[in-house]
């Protein structure tokens, strides 16, 4: 479970940031949701997936796209958003008495005298992301791996939610849900209503504090965090979530344990985690995975495996994009020819279907180019 020190941590430094999202809310910080962050090259499939993106399910925060800066300059021009886009989406350094200004002075004195700001110079640093997703902001820490609580919270997030909520647009609520591989608690709180038991589960103690400090802002109180070696799925989960890490990184890298999915091709995070939510989840319920396979002389690397006896679950594997970077030469010498982004949903199998244990079900393409990341 979190350590006592965390959790006090949790609950005194929450009216610091539910008072900066106080201040983002009322000077309009969700207009930057409309802001795509990261380059790709341009592509036939990258010029679809921008024209067919749709903004009114979800947001362009993360989204790749040709030319962020087209967005920037449409989104931006008010100096009020770039100044909130700066300093508490992208952490750049900011000027004190512009920060005084924005937060007032008992709360900016407050944010710096509890840790809050990092000094950068003469200017101050908010080492913590101020994300506006789904009408909710969360809190997660900047994108530097350099901070001691860096926790990652990027577009794959984003995808999975959108997901798991469209397949689950008929089901009933669940009596229990699992996030796993929690990160700063997006997938959970966004599947899940006020009220609905839901426990967190993440190797990081920052994740932890993050998916702690999230449900509190959004007034969740009915939901435990623990780490993978404490929890205990008992009684099982009716819904499980699961965002692992799936990079498949030289040995110089593999320090990152916020991307690298470990063993084979980076899946080994993905194959050890099916297992153990071989008890976790109910009978008659249902989990959801996003991840990453790479395909090897024409064969999905994952889907053969879980169709080969790597899991007792059953269920679909969508295939929601192919990834845009291509493989490296020392991913080519392993005979990857490329990665496919893929969404799984998983069940306890039932008997005497006669098909293999998973459907590969690819995507319309017209869809299928909304999901790169």
């Amino acid at each position: 479970m979190l350590s006592p020190g965390i959790l006090s941590s949790v609950k005194d430094s929450l009216p610091l940031f539910a008072g900066i999202i106080s201040c983002l809310d009322h000077a309009g910080y969700s207009a930057v949701g409309g802001v795509p962050l990261r380059k790709y090259p341009p592509s036939a499939n990258l010029a679809d997936y921008e024209e067919n993106f749709a903004p009114s399910e979800t947001t362009r925060l993360f989204q790749c796209c040709a030319d962020p800066d087209k967005y920037r300059r449409a989104v931006l021009d008010s100096p009020g958003i770039r100044f909130m886009y700066e300093t508490f989406f992208l952490n750049s350094a900011a000027d004190p008495d512009r920060c005084r200004d924005f937060l007032g002075g008992r709360l900016f004195d407050a944010c710096a005298s509890n840790g809050l700001f990092f000094d950068s110079g003469n200017n101050v640093r908010i080492p913590f992301r101020f994300v506006p997703l789904g009408g909710k902001t969360f809190v997660t820490s900047a994108f530097d791996r350099s901070l001691p609580f860096f926790t990652y919270l990027s577009y794959d997030s984003v995808v999975f939610a959108e997901l798991v909520k469209k397949l689950r647009a008929s089901r009933g609520a669940p009596a229990r849900t699992l996030d796993f591989c929690c990160g700063a608690g997006f997938a959970g709180l966004s599947s899940t209503a006020p009220g609905e038991p839901l426990a967190f589960v993440d190797i990081s103690e920052s994740a932890l504090f993050f998916s702690s400090l999230n449900s509190l802002l959004q007034g969740r109180e009915n939901f435990e965090v623990a780490s993978p070696d404490l929890f205990r799925a008992r009684p099982p989960c009716d819904l499980i979530l699961c965002n692992p890490p799936f990079v498949f990184l030289p040995e110089n890298e593999r320090d990152k344990i916020d991307s690298y999915g470990g063993g084979e091709y980076g899946l080994e995070a993905t194959f050890s985690f099916l297992k153990i939510f071989e008890d976790a989840l109910a009978d008659g319920g249902e989990g959801f995975m996003i991840t990453r396979s790479p395909v090897i002389a024409g064969r999905d690397y994952l889907f053969s495996e879980l169709n080969g006896g790597r899991t007792s679950f059953s269920g679909e594997y969508y295939v929601l994009s192919i990834a845009s970077a291509p493989p490296a030469s020392w991913e080519t010498a392993l005979d990857i020819e490329y990665y496919t982004h893929v969404f799984i949903r998983f069940c306890k199998q039932s008997t005497g279907t006669g098909a293999g244990p998973f459907r590969l079900i690819p995507l319309p393409e017209r869809e299928r180019n909304r999901y790169y990341f």
